[in-house]
This record gives C-alpha cells, sequence and structure tokens, in this order.
C-alpha cells in the first residue's frame, strides 16, 4: 500500500473521531453541566479553537520534521489523551461546577477535550506535507485530502449520533475511539516501519484498554452514599434524548426505607416507593390535583411527557368508572413522549402498564399540531404538560404559538397543568413570569387562557417543583376546591397515601407573589429565550445533583 493511500485512510478516521468526541463531549459533561446550549457552545468553541491550533502547530511542525514516524506518533498520543479523560473527568467536572454554567462549561471542556483534539488538528497539515513530494499535483492531493477528511467527519456524526451514542456506553464509545487512533498508528509502523516492537505494544495496550473498559462499562455500578444508605445502578442505556439511570437507594438498618429513582442525565424526572408501589415526590399527586375539580365528568386526558409514568397512572386510577370499557378508557388517555426509552424503563422499573394507554412516540409539538378535533376525536377535558428535563428546557413546546394548539384541542372548561423548576421569588423565578405572560397575552386575538394561577408548596427563592394552571373559566379553581373534590376521592384510591392527602393539602395559591409580569419577555417561535431565562436554576439544580448524586453519576 502507498504511503498516500494510507494518509487518505488516516484523515477519513481522524476525520471522523473529531465528530465524534464532540457529541460524545455533550454526554460525558452531562452529569455536572446538563445538555443545554451552553455545553454545546462550550464544546463546539473548544472543537474550533483546538482544530485550528492544530492545523497551525502541524504546518509548522511539518515544514521542519517532514517524516511520518512524528505524525502517527502525534495521532497515537491523541489516542492515550482520549484514554486519559476517562480518569480526569470526575476531579475536573467536580471542579468546574464551581463557576457558573457557561465558563464551568467551557473550561471543563478545554481540559478534557482541547488537548486531543489539537493533536489530531495537525493530521491535515502534516498529510500535506508529506505529499508534497508530488508537487505539480499538489492542489488534487490536497482537495482529495480535505474531501476525505470531511467525508470522514460526516461518517463520524452519523455513527455517533445513530449507531455508538444510543447503542453504546460513554466510556466504549471513547475506547473505541482511542483504539482506532492507537491502530492507525500501530499499522503505520508495521507496514511502513518494519517496527514490529512498537506496533504491536501499542496495539495490545489498547488491546487490553479496551477489554478493561468494555467490562467496566457492562457492569452496573453500585456503592455506599453514606453510612446508612446504600446505592445500585438497576439499569442504564443511552439514547437520542440523554442517558437514562434507574437507581435504587435502600436502607440496610430500615428494610421499609427503600427508594427508586429515574434520572435522566443525572436529573431526577421521578421517585418511587417499590414497596408501597407509589411515588415518593410531591409533583405527579399535585399535577393531578389541579386538574381534577375542573370537570366533573373529567374523562379524556391528554399528557405530554411520560416520565416514570406516575402521572397518567395516577389519574387514571383515580377517575377510574366501575365496569367502563378497557378500550374505551384506553382511548381516553394519550400520552405522547418523545423518547421510547422511557417507556420501556417506566413499564420495567416502575410499573406503568402502557398497554392500558394510548401511548404516542412523538415530539408534542408535532403531534399536537397534526391533531384535529372531529367527533371522532373530540377535545381534550385536561393536558399535562411533563416535559422539563430540569435544565434541558424544551423552548419549541414553550411558545405563544405552542400554547395556542394546546388551546385549540383543550374542551371549554378545561384545565392546562404544567410542572415547571423553579421559584416564586429570584432570579429562578424569570423563566416562570415568561410562561404566565405568554399564556395570557392576546397578541392579536382575546386572551389564549384569561386564567392562569400559580401553585407550589413555598414560595422561596430556592428552585422547586412549581405548578401552572391555566383555563378559561374563572370559577373551577376554588380554594377549597382540591380539598373537597380531589381528597374523597383519594380516600378511596388509596386510603393510606397520607403523603399525597399532606401533598394536596399543602398546595398553595402564590399567582399573587410573582413579580416582573411587566418585564417578562413574551416567548414566540421567533424569540424562543426560555432556554437561557433559566440559567439560574439550571446552575442551583447541577450544583445540587452534584452534591447529592455526584458518585453515582460519575462512576
Amino acid at each position: 500500500m502507498p504511503l498516500i493511500t494510507f494518509l487518505y485512510i488516516t484523515n477519513f478516521f481522524t476525520g471522523a473521531i473529531v465528530m465524534v468526541v464532540e457529541l460524545l463531549g455533550t454526554r460525558l459533561m452531562a452529569p455536572c453541566f446538563g445538555t443545554g446550549l451552553y455545553v454545546w457552545t462550550a464544546l463546539i468553541t473548544v472543537t474550533l479553537v483546538s482544530l485550528a491550533l492544530g492545523y497551525r502547530t502541524g504546518g509548522w511542525l511539518a515544514d521542519r520534521f517532514p517524516r511520518a514516524d512524528l505524525l502517527y506518533g502525534l495521532i497515537f498520543a491523541a489516542g492515550v489523551l482520549l484514554l486519559s479523560i476517562l480518569l480526569l473527568r470526575r476531579p475536573i467536572l467536580l471542579w468546574g461546577i464551581r463557576f457558573s454554567l457557561a465558563s464551568g462549561a467551557l473550561v471543563s471542556a478545554t481540559i478534557l477535550f482541547g488537548p486531543p483534539l489539537f493533536l489530531l488538528g495537525t493530521v491535515a497539515p502534516y498529510s500535506v506535507k508529506l505529499c508534497a513530494a508530488e508537487f505539480g499535483r499538489l492542489g488534487n492531493i490536497v482537495g482529495r485530502l480535505y474531501a476525505v477528511s470531511t467525508l470522514g467527519s460526516f461518517v463520524g456524526t452519523v455513527s455517533a449520533g445513530f449507531l455508538f451514542l444510543p447503542r453504546f456506553s460513554n466510556v466504549t464509545t471513547l475506547v473505541i475511539c482511542a483504539a482506532a487512533l492507537a491502530v492507525l498508528a500501530a499499522l503505520y509502523f508495521g507496514l511502513f516501519r518494519r517496527r514490529l516492537l512498537p506496533a504491536c505494544a501499542g496495539a495490545l495496550a489498547l488491546g487490553a484498554a479496551v477489554f478493561c473498559a468494555c467490562r467496566c462499562a457492562a457492569a452496573l455500578p453500585h456503592g455506599t452514599l453514606s453510612t446508612r444508605v446504600e446505592w445500585r445502578t438497576l439499569d442504564q442505556r443511552n439514547g437520542f434524548y440523554g442517558t437514562i439511570s434507574v437507581v435504587d437507594l435502600a436502607a440496610p438498618a430500615n428494610e421499609q426505607w427503600h427508594r427508586r429513582y429515574l434520572l435522566n442525565d443525572g436529573l431526577t424526572q421521578g421517585s418511587y416507593e417499590p414497596v408501597r408501589k407509589i411515588p415518593a415526590a410531591p409533583f405527579p399527586y399535585a399535577l393531578c390535583d389541579l386538574v381534577l375539580p375542573h370537570k366533573p365528568g373529567l374523562e379524556r386526558v391528554l399528557v405530554l411527557g411520560l416520565g416514570a409514568g406516575f402521572v397518567p397512572t395516577m389519574l387514571k386510577t383515580i377517575i377510574a368508572r366501575p365496569g367502563e370499557d378497557p378500550a374505551r378508557a384506553r382511548a381516553n388517555f394519550v400520552i405522547v413522549e418523545i423518547n421510547p426509552a422511557m417507556v420501556d424503563v417506566a413499564a420495567r422499573w416502575f410499573d406503568f402498564q402502557p398497554e392500558e394507554y394510548t401511548v404516542v412516540i412523538e415530539d408534542a409539538r408535532t403531534w399536537v399540531s397534526a391533531y384535529r378535533v372531529r367527533p371522532d376525536t373530540p377535545p381534550f377535558d385536561a393536558i399535562i404538560v411533563d416535559t422539563f428535563l430540569g435544565d434541558n428546557t424544551p423552548g419549541h413546546l414553550l411558545t405563544h404559538e405552542m400554547f395556542g394548539e394546546l388551546r385549540r384541542i383543550l374542551a371549554p372548561g378545561g384545565a392546562l397543568a404544567m410542572n415547571v423548576f423553579g421559584s416564586i421569588r429570584g432570579p429562578g423565578s424569570r423563566l416562570l413570569a415568561a410562561l404566565v405572560r405568554t399564556l395570557k397575552e392576546p397578541l392579536g386575538g382575546p386572551p389564549l387562557f384569561p386564567h392562569v394561577q400559580i401553585f407550589s408548596q413555598e414560595a422561596t427563592t430556592i428552585a422547586h417543583n412549581v405548578y401552572l394552571l391555566a383555563s378559561d373559566d374563572p370559577g373551577a379553581r376554588r380554594p377549597d376546591g382540591v380539598l373537597r373534590i380531589v381528597v374523597p376521592r383519594l380516600d378511596a384510591y388509596n386510603p393510606a397515601d397520607e403523603f399525597h392527602k399532606e401533598t394536596t393539602r399543602s398546595l398553595r395559591d402564590q399567582t399573587a407573589l410573582l413579580a416582573g409580569l411587566d418585564r417578562a419577555p413574551l416567548l414566540t417561535d421567533d424569540y424562543a429565550v426560555a432556554d437561557h431565562l433559566d440559567i439560574p436554576v439550571k446552575e442551583e439544580i447541577r450544583r445540587n445533583i452534584v452534591k447529592s448524586w455526584g458518585q453515582v453519576l460519575l462512576e
């Protein structure tokens, strides 16, 4: 094989690995910084700057040391630096979370991914120099090298997004990239330099690393969070929408204390008591409680965002009618969830029964926009929006246009309930104020929802679950409505569930305490800045997550 052909192969694979590392970086940083706008901005910035510096340095080195040995030594070093990320990730991310979300993400990404990407940036100019012997065809050769590298970047992007990340662990994907670089270096020294010893040694070292990493990735972690609580990861899977984990916490000294958590990129999506088979967090109860008083004959319910499946399970059970046709009941409960893995996890670990509902795997906005109110598809009596991933704000679901679509498919007198993580006071209230204004704004016509209320169990500056309730009926939500209507149903549903009853009794109307409505922006498709408004909450969430779950998430 001619060396120039091998250089084409090298540029193809290094171009692919650059893109895989860039996409993989979002997953590796997610436990501390999430996968929002700032993380993507940090990684794209670090990738471009590192490659630019690599191009410049590679050209300088190639002019002074025009030897392929040095090039493939740099490639091997890039593989070693990729493997070092596995060792450095935990301390670097824990250090970076001390800064703001933007600066912490940028600094952490620079330290972790900058060095290997810098070395990979030297490949293209070095390859051009090594091909300079054919000076008369230099333009053609340069064009081919960059075309091959770009094609590799395309293949790497598609492979990372549709093959590696949804099917393999982050560790396995990173090790595959490092191994590919080591194999390139080993093949060069073996084929062109006949130095079999360094080639074999490099290949064996990387092979051992691959084996160990794959074994570690296959084994689900467990450990002790304190002297009183033990944790064990029951399930963990990568997907298109983050890393889903199911973690069990148990107290050896108390067999009755058992909690099961659903995490998405480290953020809690639900907590559960497997012994009593009830949710252990207040938000599912609160969402059910807020929509129940609106329509005594509540039948058709739309739930956007499944999570662990608590909300539809509880609501369906509470309003179940004796002798009701199962097929009709199933048709009246529609769940739209974008992540198919979430449905399987909810069914396997949280007692969700998908066959009892109409479950649609689709983006919520796409489905709602396509829904047409007809005799065979009537409007919904209640719509529950629970699509927040904590720090991954679904901006396209929080615009005036989207709320208009929800209003279109909501029956007169029906209720829209939304679970938001924020605070009534302080910086965490910015997104909340924008949502209230957007729900009430006329924007060329009558208000979408004339009556918007905010409920929570406390009015503090600390981020917590806050609930928005919107409707066209001013009298549906009376102060005594929940206690009068819901509590008797709770007694029939689960008389022993005192946690639910206490949650119901502690809900307070906090609408009057929300300030800044006059300064709040109107969220539209053209100005969807929900992700930016939510930054203070994201920073608070991530710091708290690392304090509570750092050992679990960075294992």
